[in-house]
């Protein structure tokens, strides 16, 4: 039994081994009473009206466990206990149901990549070039408008020969 007539309980546990508790020996009686306050007499960890704090390991026990409020901790202030909430049967199963959707999501494979389009496969595309050349003149301006004439993209020449 743990009487408190001025101030609060704080616990903090700092990891790494260390941790802040009140415990009962017994897995069934834990008592606290707050006779000079009208409620949030107790904190877990700086977070008013916990329990217990499972990741730093402090908090709460009765029996070596995780004690369990209007269970097996009792708390009162001013003499009148405190009964944690009732929680309607739909909306635990509600909230069941919207956590185990949640989990699926975000534990589902990712999508895959998005697809990138791809050009046509230019390797069959040939480009044939027959000229003749009657002339040894040639000119900057017809130079640059061979250049500017070259097809974009992969070309091969060949060589054309007369069928008969």
């Amino acid at each position: 039994n743990v009487t408190v007539n001025s101030g609060t309980i704080n616990m903090n546990g700092s990891g790494g081994g260390a941790y802040a508790a009140i415990e009962g020996v017994s897995p069934t009686t834990l008592y606290v009473d707050f006779p000079n306050l009208a409620g949030n007499g107790y904190f877990v960890n700086g977070v008013v009206n916990t329990v217990y704090d499972a990741p730093t390991t402090s908090g709460f026990m009765a029996g070596g466990a995780p004690a369990i409020l209007a269970t097996n901790l009792i708390v009162t202030y001013s003499g009148v206990p405190v009964v944690p909430p009732v929680v309607p049967p739909a909306v635990v199963q509600q909230v069941t149901q919207t956590a185990g959707q949640i989990i699926q999501v975000t534990t589902s494979p990712p999508p895959p990549p998005p697809t990138e389009d791809v050009p046509a496969d230019t390797s069959a595309t040939s480009t044939s070039t027959t000229s003749t050349d009657t002339s040894d003149q040639t000119s900057d301006k017809a130079a640059d408008d061979k250049s500017a004439a070259k097809p974009s993209g992969p070309t091969v020449k060949r060589k054309m020969s007369a069928c008969r």
